[in-house]
């Protein structure tokens, strides 16, 4: 009834009813990694590889936009990013493995050196390239590129496999050649990244000789540059030479006449040390190195020019100035514009005259020929002159007052001309030195003492420095014993506001008297003290200066009063004023009314006397009466012009 255990293991192994199943799942599972394996070995590079080809050629158009970049950079322009992608993005992939993301590199070379010469001398520029190396996994021939002088070059990475791939710039104009020079420290390996030129210097230099050369650094072949200087109007000629390094040398020759237009930009960190085009500058004047100064009186612009050594324009020089001269620069330092052009202005002072003052304009840490300019500012002689008489008439009563004009070889006034004084008398001057005014004048005042009575006072003025004439001198010859000096006739008449006594007159005619009544104190019984005067003058001034004359003769009917002196401004002197207050007049009482008759001048509108003032410089008119024992009395009065009438 039950069935063997051999037997039914029998059964089982000869039952195949299982086996179909499991293998078409092996064949299948087996299928399916032949084809992934497939996929992974032939599908996904031949993908990654068409990705790659794709990048290569956006970074080459990248770099021809970085080329541009750089071959358009100057003074004007607004830097402009550049974006270069370095790395490579393969597409994502659901079961596939793709392989590392390869990523290019984008630097500037070392330091490369450009030559210019001509017959002046050789100037040398530093450039750098801008190399970018590619980092593919799948393609086979990578292409690299070099921006150099503005030109782009594809290396195919095989031997002389150099192309060029743009001109750029170079030989962009008829006459001119534009040299774009690189500098920074540029170094980026990442997926992508942006780069910005920008310029820090530019010049351009003329070639003004048949002899200039430009030698280039270079990793184009000959046959490159065939191509590119072949019926270019700016080349005379042009030679290759293989350095055996990699980096050749192509020697051009230029045409009289040729621009080169230089213009350095910067990309990635900036380098300090070649933040320019490190030109050697020269100087030389754009004034006359001997101008024309004129007189002391008159500042003298100079103008130097500083250049590269072709002799072109080169600005941004700093320029440092100085003097032999006693006067002085308007400043020390300056630096050159645009054009090259740079100035100061040259303030000479007396001590310059009758010399020659050197103004050099040096450039700082620069040696050797053209390095510094020297100007020949000739300043003319003085000479001085007297503008007074020699022997004036004078008086110990009156200060005296000389004047002398300074001018040069051709009559020209100098001013601000230092001017010396000396006296030997018993007076003193006013002031011993002094300086000319801008008409080459100045005066010396001799204020004389009693004791120069009788005796000649010699007044000696010069120039400090010395004159081509002088010194000049002045006489003074005062007389022994003098009396009152006749002058113009003072009119008589009447003015609003107050009368002269002339009841008591002196009746001496040779220093015919004049008596002012002069009340004592009121209570006084004594009745009127007169005081007796010798002379007097009449002075306008203020506003009265324009009134120089009275209607008639002045006279008590026996005897004509004459002017005395002119000018006796001395606020010193006891004034008599007439405004009712109490002075002391004389040593006998006191003064507390007075009234004195003034002139009337004839005027276009009238004087009118407005009243008495207490001082010289508050009066319009001025009453200066000379008494018996010598001492001069003023008399201050406020008047102004009006209608004529009288008060």
């Amino acid at each position: 009834m039950f069935e063997k255990i051999t037997q039914r293991l029998e059964r089982l192994h000869e039952d195949e009813r299982g086996v179909s199943p499991v293998v078409g799942f092996v064949l299948i599972f087996a299928l399916i990694m032949l084809v992934f394996t497939l996929y992974q070995a032939d599908v996904v590079p031949a993908q990654n590889a068409e990705v790659e080809f794709k990048h290569s050629q956006e970074v080459a158009g990248d770099m021809e936009q970085l080329s541009a970049a750089v071959g358009s950079t100057g003074p004007d322009t607004v830097p402009q990013g550049v974006p270069v992608q370095l790395g490579v993005q393969y597409p994502d992939r659901a079961l596939a493995i793709n392989p590392g993301t390869p990523v290019g590199t984008i630097q500037t070379s070392e330091t490369r050196t450009i030559e210019i010469s001509g017959e002046d001398g050789s100037e040398t520029l530093n450039t750098s390239f801008i190399n970018y190396r590619p980092n593919y996994n799948r393609l086979n021939e990578e292409t690299a590129y070099s921006i150099e002088h503005g030109m782009l070059i594809r290396d195919y990475s095989g031997p002389g496999d150099s192309r060029l791939d743009s001109s750029g710039v170079l030989f962009s104009g008829s006459d001119r050649i534009y040299l774009p020079l690189v500098t920074g420290d540029l170094q980026a390996s990442e997926m992508s990244t942006v780069i910005t030129p920008a310029n820090v210097d530019n010049h351009t230099i003329d070639i003004t000789s048949g002899d200039g050369e430009l030698t280039l650094p270079t990793t184009l072949p000959e046959a490159g540059w065939d191509e590119i200087l072949t019926d270019k109007s700016q080349v005379d000629g042009w030679m290759y030479s293989n350095s055996g390094s990699g980096v050749n040398q192509v020697t051009i020759e230029l045409k009289n006449g040729t621009q080169l237009a230089v213009d350095k930009a910067s990309v990635g960190d900036p380098d300090p040390d070649d933040d320019d085009l490190g030109l050697d500058p020269r100087i030389t004047n754009a004034s006359p190195t001997h101008p024309d100064v004129g007189s002391i009186q008159s500042n003298t612009e100079l103008t130097a020019h500083t250049t590269d050594i072709f002799g072109s324009d080169l600005g941004d020089v700093d320029v440092e100035w100085s003097t032999n001269g006693s006067g002085g620069l308007s400043t020390a330092s300056t630096t050159s514009n645009g054009n090259g052009n740079t100035t100061v202005s040259y303030n000479p002072n007396a001590g310059d005259i009758g010399s020659t003052v050197g103004v050099t304009a040096s450039l700082p840490n620069v040696t050797g020929e053209n390095s510094s300019v020297t100007f020949g500012l000739e300043y003319p002689e003085r000479y001085i002159y007297r503008e007074s008489p020699e022997s004036p008439s004078v008086s110990v009563d009156e200060p005296e007052t000389l004047a002398v004009s300074v001018q040069d070889e051709g009559d020209n006034p100098l001013s601000k001309v230092d001017v010396e004084a000396s006296e030997d008398g018993a007076g003193s001057l006013n002031f011993t030195s002094s300086s000319t005014n801008e008409s080459g004048e100045t005066s010396f005042t001799y204020v004389p003492e009693d004791t120069d009575s009788g005796s000649t006072v010699t007044v000696e003025i010069s120039l400090p420095n010395g004159s081509e004439n002088g010194p000049v001198e002045y006489n003074l010859e005062f007389p022994s014993d003098e009396g009152p000096r006749e002058g113009e006739k003072i009119d008589p008449g009447e003015v609003d506001g107050a009368s002269l006594n002339t009841s008591a007159i002196a009746r001496s005619r040779t220093h015919p008297s004049f008596k002012i009544g002069v009340p004592n104190d009121p209570d006084s019984d004594s009745g009127p003290n007169p005081i007796e005067i010798t002379a007097f003058a009449i002075e306008t001034k203020g506003a009265l200066s324009g009134v120089t004359e009275t209607e008639r003769p002045h006279s008590d009917k026996t005897h004509n009063f004459f002017i005395y002196q002119t000018g006796l401004s001395k606020e010193s002197e006891t004034p008599l004023q007439l405004d009712g207050t109490v002075y002391n007049f004389t040593s006998e009482g006191a003064v507390t009314d007075s009234r004195v008759q003034l002139e009337r001048f004839d005027s276009q509108g009238g004087v009118r006397l407005e009243g008495a003032v207490g001082s010289y410089s508050e009066a319009d008119i001025v009453y200066w009466f000379i008494l018996t024992d010598g001492t001069i009395r003023p008399v201050y009065f406020d008047a102004t012009t009006g209608p004529p009438g009288r008060g």
